[in-house]
């Protein structure tokens, strides 16, 4: 069954068309956006932490042997002097070097599958945005060229119907003798005369003897 639409105005047409070309435009813009914020985040993940949290893993354990070598220091320290040594503050701080490394520790081996949920997220996205990208590049195109090849055709239209309604309008009289004159006329058959009355007529105009003979003879 065709489908119909109820189009009351040419510029509604044009309308659309600029506003699917902005769709279009601000759609490809979108998309370069969004391939750089995502090849950023494989990078950020794959690169920057992975070197981070490695950094932070082997950093953590100097900051332990830091912490531990204090305590000990101070423990051997305070047994010289004959006091009983307690270290909280040197204990608290190995404490804390301890919960740190472990923290990296966690983070780097969450890594991988980290990664692995963005390349899986990524390649859904990817499968969107190339639907997305077909569209622009093709479907686009092909819908802005119909708007435009109906513009034009609603414009041809209205074009016309300006011009019939520009030519003048011919009086009543002259349409009337128009419309006569165009019309077949109608034609009448003439009775043929009797020739028991009228007699016939001869060659050079003069009429027969029996015309004659009836006019000349008395009443």
């Amino acid at each position: 069954m065709p489908r119909s639409a109820k189009l009351i105005s040419i510029d509604a047409v044009r309308d659309m068309a600029a506003a699917l070309t902005r769709f279009g435009d601000e759609a490809v813009a979108a998309i370069d956006e969004l391939d750089i914020n995502v090849r950023r985040a494989l990078e950020w993940i794959d690169h920057d932490r992975k070197n981070f949290w490695s950094h932070e893993v082997r950093r953590g354990w100097e900051r332990v042997g830091e912490a531990r070598a204090e305590l000990e220091k101070a423990q051997t320290y305070r047994k010289m002097a004959d006091e009983t040594p307690s270290c909280r503050q040197e204990r608290a701080t190995l404490e804390k070097a301890k919960q740190r490394v472990q923290t990296a520790e966690e983070k780097d081996r969450s890594l991988p599958r980290w990664a692995h949920a963005v390349e899986h997220a990524v390649r859904e996205l990817t499968g969107a945005e190339t639907q997305l990208v077909d569209w622009v590049h093709g479907e686009l195109p092909r819908a802005l060229s119909v708007l435009r090849q109906y513009s034009a055709a609603l414009e041809r239209y209205a074009a016309v119907g300006e011009v019939a309604s520009d030519k003048p309008k011919p009086a009543a009289g002259g349409a009337g003798e128009a419309l006569a004159e165009e019309l077949p006329t109608e034609t009448t058959e003439t009775e043929e005369p009797d020739n028991e009355d009228l007699g016939s007529v001869q060659p050079g105009g003069e009429a027969s003897p029996g015309i004659e003979g009836s006019a000349s003879s008395p009443g």
